[in-house]
């Protein structure tokens, strides 16, 4: 695989990871994932072709911004001050920010309060990533007994599989995880949303225990647990996208 050069790219004020990649190939290709923008381009671009990819990438970048400003929010520290609220149906926690000269960044929680000592050092791209991933690591913490005892009670009244372990990921590409060895994982981002659908995404791993894709059987398991399932998927889709750290 070809190794990335990281480049910090300003799009509509905001400063965003790059990575570009040289490969064999005849076109670009450009992505927005979690970590940074991912650019793909010919392995022979040099100089003045190498500058023309640039700048179609940032012309794009624009675009994608100005029509979807939420694709890249997460890239911002602007939200992440003292005082921002972290709203949960268990719990709601706030942030309590202090930037110091240490080299390791750190978070802990007392009485509902977040704190977190960031490295001043980081960039704003790398700051926010630091700090997304200490708020989700302290809420995963305060909360894994509850969602524990919670997947386990369903387990036992709908479905009785063998469950070898229960976590809690930050993870933005899925709500959670069933593994064939009955691993189940559950994103943070799913701790955001009411009770309901909490229990929904519970009760959809746990069919996997039994059925590991998605076919026809797998969502009739689904609705012997919970009729109402279609209900909370049109919610997901509607409202999902809402819920982030």
């Amino acid at each position: 695989m070809a190794k990335a050069v990281k480049e910090y790219w300003q799009i509509e004020g905001i400063e965003l990871p790059v990575y570009i990649y040289r490969e064999k190939r005849p076109d670009n290709r450009i992505s927005i994932t979690r970590k940074g923008v991912n650019l793909r381009v010919p392995r022979l671009g040099a100089g003045i072709l190498m500058d023309t990819n640039r700048k179609w990438a940032k012309n794009w970048l624009q675009h994608q911004i100005r029509r979807k400003p939420e694709v890249v929010a997460h890239f911002s520290t602007s939200k992440y001050i003292s005082g921002y609220e972290i709203p949960t149906p268990f719990r709601k926690y706030v942030l309590e920010l202090t930037r110091t000269q240490r080299s390791t960044s750190r978070g802990n929680l007392a009485n509902g309060v977040i704190s977190i000592h960031l490295n001043s050092q980081l960039s704003e791209p790398d700051s926010a990533e630091t700090i997304r991933t200490l708020i989700s690591r302290v809420i995963a913490k305060d909360q894994l007994d509850r969602v524990s005892e919670r997947i386990h009670q369903i387990n036992d009244q709908c479905f009785q599989q063998e469950i070898t372990g229960i976590r809690i990921k930050n993870n933005s590409s899925n709500w959670g995880s069933c593994s064939q060895s009955g691993n189940i994982n559950i994103s943070t981002r799913t701790l955001l949303t009411p009770f309901a659908i909490q229990d929904y995404i519970f009760i959809h791993e746990l069919a996997h225990r039994i059925e590991m894709n998605h076919s026809r059987r797998y969502w009739k398991i689904v609705e012997q647990a919970l009729p109402s399932y279609k209900k909370h998927e049109r919610w997901i889709k509607q409202h999902g996208h809402k819920y982030t750290i």
